[in-house]
């Protein structure tokens, strides 16, 4: 159970050292409203899927096939976005965004499945060491980050043109590729026995499954079903943060922060420290999640994302017409700084809410996970299209003011994920 968890892990960090960094430049290298909307489309795409795609697929190809499948959506992307032009970038934006789905329903699933089956196996409590598993999972997707943007940084200020950006294309996409092609080595993480068409569990066994060969309007109305789930609902405004903070990060930290203060090629360096913190906070939290409370930990995340939030916002309304990108060009640890506070906040969002999925949706994990992406990608959707026309301080002040709401509704679903666990 631990190889596959590992197998799978860098699987992901391979597909991701790809991504990742292409997605944190995309609205930098893309000139015009076309970045900003083609990262809108993949959103799109990844809230449809996860709503009408991405639980049925899961629930009747299993994990393994759903994380080899959509990872080959997210290639063609790659290359796309060195070749800007609506014709290329929007239809494989789509494709991405319809992978998305079942990229990460696949993952929360299978993931659950090797820690369960391990704790089983080794004859602990069924959910204690989801903790460990998330953190280290969280822990090496936020290392690919960070290695796969400083190898950015590294490219793009060895020359200058076009050819640069040709070469990390490359580079990126071998890299992805390899990632696609390790989820081929994955092992079965189900019982032998047949699954319970609803439950998710295994009668006899108790283990939890995947795969329940449901029909696909069978799968769809349970994902339905738990979207409108009392305790879903709870959650609901903590998943939209998640996605709204990290459309910030994405969107306006990289190209109104960054960029205007300090130029494309620091892009990497600053969102490498993003990397490391936030590898950092995972491996740390990871460790004691399991016996902390988590409205307790969430709310360290909370703080630290606010701060950030009312730091800029005091340095746009202390130095108005812009002047702020000057004060940050001269003070450039203020970048690093902000970047080392939205770490803090992300990994432990992160974490958090897929251990409260996890808790909460055990019997039904793959429309458990296909609904935290879906509210997640509606969150970056919502702030990336409204990129280009509104204000970075408007933003900054609703990203604020979800981030106390979802707190709020974090602070009681962890409640009853605290009680399922004990």
């Amino acid at each position: 159970h631990v190889r596959n968890f590992l197998l799978m892990a860098m699987g992901m960090f391979g597909l991701f050292f790809g991504f990742n960094t292409i997605q944190t430049l995309t609205s930098s290298i893309v000139s015009g409203v076309l970045g900003y909307w083609s990262l809108a489309v993949i959103y799109i795409a990844f809230s449809c899927s996860c709503l009408f795609v991405a639980g049925p697929f899961a629930k009747n190809f299993g994990a393994r096939a759903s994380l080899f499948f959509a990872s080959i959506c997210y290639l063609p992307f790659l290359p796309a976005v060195f070749f800007p032009s609506w014709y290329a970038l929007m239809p494989t934006a789509a494709i991405l965004g319809l992978g998305a789905g079942i990229l990460w329903t696949g993952q929360g699933t299978y993931l659950t499945c090797c820690s369960i089956n391990y704790s089983e196996a080794e004859q602990l409590a069924s959910k204690s060491t989801l903790g460990k598993f998330n953190g280290v999972f969280f822990t090496l997707f936020q290392v690919s980050n960070c290695v796969g943007n400083i190898t950015g940084s590294i490219i793009l200020r060895a020359g200058e043109g076009d050819t640069q950006l040709y070469i990390l294309g490359a580079v990126l996409f071998c890299i992805a590729a390899a990632g696609s092609a390790a989820f081929l080595t994955l092992g079965r993480e189900l019982t032998e026995q047949d699954k319970s068409a609803l439950s998710g569990l295994d009668a006899s066994l108790g283990k939890t499954t995947t795969g329940t060969g449901l029909s696909p309007l069978a799968a769809l109305r349970e994902t339905l079903a738990t979207t409108v789930d009392s305790k879903m609902l709870l959650l609901m405004p903590g998943l939209l943060y998640l996605g709204l903070e990290q459309g910030f990060t994405v969107a306006d930290f990289t190209s109104q922060l960054i960029t205007e203060s300090k130029g494309t090629s620091w892009i990497g360096f600053i969102l490498a420290l993003y990397g490391i913190s936030n590898a950092i906070v995972n491996a740390l939290i990871g460790r004691v999640v399991d016996r902390w409370k988590k409205r307790t930990v969430t709310l360290i995340g909370t703080t630290a994302h606010v701060l950030c939030y009312a730091s800029i916002l005091l340095l746009i309304w202390a130095y108005p017409d812009g002047q702020h990108i000057l004060i940050i060009r001269d003070n450039y640890w203020l970048l690093f700084i902000f970047s080392v506070l939205l770490a803090i906040g992300d990994s432990i969002w992160n974490l958090i809410c897929s251990l409260i999925i996890s808790a909460l949706f055990t019997d039904r994990l793959e429309s458990g996970f296909a609904n935290l992406k879906l509210v997640q990608s509606v969150g970056f959707v919502l702030f990336v299209f409204w990129g280009p026309f509104v204000p970075l301080w408007a933003k900054l002040s609703a990203v604020g003011i979800s981030a106390v709401a979802g707190q709020i509704c974090v602070h009681f679903a962890g409640a009853l994920a605290d009680d399922i666990a004990r």
